[in-house]
């Protein structure tokens, strides 16, 4: 029996696949306090395959910010049900610990989304999807370390979908589309890079949920004015994961999103303007006006900011309607022309 060795010494929580106790270990071989989960539904044949994919992928992975396994039983002797034990995260859970205090913290929350980032990229390499990536499995070590667990629905690439037929796959508020019809959908990095999106949106809005790919309506646009502006970064990086059909997401996945991470803290943090179609951009110099825009073609001039335009170029002009400031572009090469289409052109 499992008693013999592993000590009880309170209940930490339950869900559907298991019960997970905090113990000690009587024979001394793993030091301190620890975490013991155990299957609940024994007796199917589906969900015990399940419970073994969660600790077989936990093995696999050696990664310093995915869950550590310490010990297992997947067939015990004497009847006793399937566990393992794991170390425990006294920290508790991103969903525990709330998304308020990361409200409108993009610096803060990519600070804890990185490491879980680079352990999806360790999992990823050795073909590991974990397709349930939320707030709940994101766990905290009593150091603040932010640690990814719960690998229970993971697909591993070995030609077989490891989905239950009698259960969708991952929460609902945070899995991607194609994971909604039970996981038949194609499974890759972009799957998991869309979940952890919308974990990003849920910390810096403070816990808002939204439907499917809406983070920019109305009442789920964090930008909702010009003081706000800076949160257009944050949409912007959205939109490269979070597209309904996953061939139309940022194709680098995980990597795509550890580097667009690192340049939303950049673009945040340095108070940069956001040139995106939409929406009004404060003056950069007085901070009171926004900047109103007009464009030109080649060969001839944009009169209200004083500039001749050289035949071959294509440039475009902002004036600030408080202190007059003006920042002018040339977008013979630049990717944002699409931005000052039908915007004024003279």
């Amino acid at each position: 029996m499992y008693e013999d060795r592993w000590r009880y010494i309170r209940n930490i929580g339950a869900g559907g696949q298991g019960s997970v106790v905090l113990v000690t270990d009587e024979s001394g071989s793993v030091p301190g306090e620890v975490a013991l989960k155990r299957l609940i539904h024994a007796d199917s044949q589906e969900r015990r395959a399940r419970f073994e994919r969660e600790t077989k992928a936990l093995e696999a992975l050696d990664h310093p910010n995915i869950l550590k396994i310490h010990h297992k039983e997947l067939q015990p002797a004497s009847g006793d049900k399937p566990f393992f034990v794991a170390e425990y995260c006294s920290g508790g859970s991103l969903e525990g610990r709330g998304a308020r205090s990361f409200k409108d913290k993009i610096a803060e929350s990519a600070a804890v989304l990185a490491p879980i980032v680079q352990a999806l990229e360790a999992a990823h390499r050795k073909e590991i999807f974990h397709r349930d990536c939320k707030p709940a499995n994101i766990l905290f070590r009593a150091d603040g370390t932010p640690v990814l667990g719960d690998f229970g629905i993971c697909h591993m690439e070995d030609g077989k979908f490891v989905t239950l037929a009698d259960e969708g796959v991952g929460s609902k508020n945070f899995i991607a589309p194609e994971m909604e019809s039970g996981g038949t959908g194609e499974v890759s990095d972009v799957t998991d890079a869309y979940s952890l999106a919308k974990v990003l949106y849920w910390m810096v809005s403070g816990g808002r949920i939204f439907a499917r790919e809406r983070h920019k309506e109305s009442g789920n646009n964090l930008a909702s004015s010009v003081e706000r502006q800076r949160f257009e970064h944050l949409h912007m990086f959205l939109d490269k994961f979070l597209k309904f059909n996953p061939h139309e997401r940022s194709r680098g996945g995980m990597s795509d999103f550890r580097r667009g991470l690192q340049e939303l803290v950049m673009l945040v943090e340095g108070d940069f303007a956001p040139l995106v179609p939409d929406r009004a951009i404060r003056c950069r110099f007085c901070g009171l006006g926004t900047y109103q825009r007009s464009s030109n073609k080649s060969g001839s001039s944009v009169p209200q900011a004083g500039l001749s335009v050289a035949a071959g170029h294509y440039v475009v002009a902002m004036w600030c309607d408080h202190c007059g400031h003006i920042e002018s572009f040339n977008l013979k090469a630049s990717g944002y022309r699409e931005w000052w289409n039908g915007k004024n052109e003279l």
